[in-house]
């Protein structure tokens, strides 16, 4: 064992001495957030640099003047030979139009099925970094929402997120029902029942905080049982034994059907004990964030029947506590910025 070790040590020294170097050490994986308006340039940094291909899905592609350097950006990778594969909604009249721009310009793009509804924001590099969260292709996502995102760099995950973007390529009427990816710091969430398993394992166990950034959320009083519900009361249950429960919902300027959906499970949460809050309507927060503890989940998903029970979409579940320290001061952040006004 000596002599091993003595061997060793010498073939590192001679590396050094002759080379000018050590071996390089084996890469690790990363995870990133990427919050509101860092992510168009995360995003042109990562098609930019792409070597093999580059597969997205995805809810909105808007051709305008801010979604257009990454149009751009995707012309300029395929023509030094990167695979490029767009799946997009179809139900969307900005699909129509970027669809129509980028097949003309020789990128591989397809439009999904009406049988299903795409509701993914989703980015795959290489098979080895995935950009995930619910920042959609438009001037408004990239310029000026509260959007919350994350890149990872991890072939398990990138592989996980592959082979399902392969499924929804090959047949997008399918609905994709792989087995659950566990690695030490991420587990994918692109399954419904996964993200609902996970979900409502944590909030009934947490024990010192839920906060909660949602987009869209819904009480269904002529649903007891529904998903949606029982979540909404794994919070209420949380809150009554201790834990420190928040809640922030969008309030737009010009949906009022997302208001008033917001409105009722505001207040049937608020009777129940737990502390709500809006934006501005002058804010235009799309985030879908969930941070439980020292864990933190976030995606597509918005919380309603169709968001948790219907659509496609990406989501994931972090592990890491220090990356769950950067999306708390972004809650905090935004949480502050409501102040008394966001109070109902």
């Amino acid at each position: 064992m000596k002599n091993r070790k003595g061997w060793g040590i010498s073939l590192l020294f001679l590396l050094i001495l002759f080379f000018g170097f050590a071996p390089a050490e084996i890469e690790k994986p990363t995870i990133a957030p990427v919050l509101n308006q860092s992510y168009l340039p995360q995003a042109r940094e990562l098609i930019q640099g792409t070597k093999e291909y580059i597969h997205i899905l995805l809810l909105e592609m808007h051709k305008d003047g801010t979604t257009i350097s990454l149009m751009e950006d995707l012309i300029s990778a395929q023509k030094r030979g990167v695979e490029i594969k767009v799946l997009l909604e179809n139900n969307l009249f900005c699909n129509q139009e970027s669809f129509s721009y980028l097949r003309g310009k020789g990128i591989e793009a397809r439009l999904d099925s009406p049988k299903k509804f795409l509701h993914h924001k989703l980015m795959i590099i290489d098979g080895k970094e995935v950009l995930l969260g619910s920042t959609n292709w438009s001037y408004m996502s990239l310029d000026y929402n509260n959007e919350t995102n994350v890149l990872i760099k991890d072939a398990d995950v990138a592989r996980y997120y592959e082979e399902y973007f392969q499924l929804l390529w090959k047949d997008p009427t399918q609905e994709p029902e792989g087995p659950l990816l566990k690695t030490k710091k991420v587990i994918p969430l692109a399954v419904k029942r996964d993200y609902f398993s996970e979900l409502h394992n944590l909030l009934s166990k947490a024990q010192k905080r839920i906060h909660i950034i949602m987009y869209g959320m819904r009480y269904y009083p002529q649903y007891q049982d529904s998903i949606v519900n029982t979540i909404l009361n794994d919070l209420i249950w949380a809150k009554k034994r201790g834990v420190e429960v928040k809640v922030l919902l969008e309030k737009s300027d010009y949906n009022q059907k997302l208001n008033r959906y917001n409105e009722e499970a505001a207040q049937y949460l608020e009777e129940n004990g737990v502390e709500v809050r809006f934006d501005s309507p002058e804010v235009h927060t799309h985030a879908k964030l969930i941070i439980v503890d020292g864990a933190t989940f976030l995606g597509s998903s918005n919380w309603g029947y169709g968001g948790l029970e219907l659509y496609l979409g990406s989501n994931v579940l972090l592990l890491d506590p220090q990356i769950t320290d950067s999306y708390e001061k972004y809650f905090q952040r935004l949480w502050a910025q409501s102040g008394e006004e966001g109070k109902r």
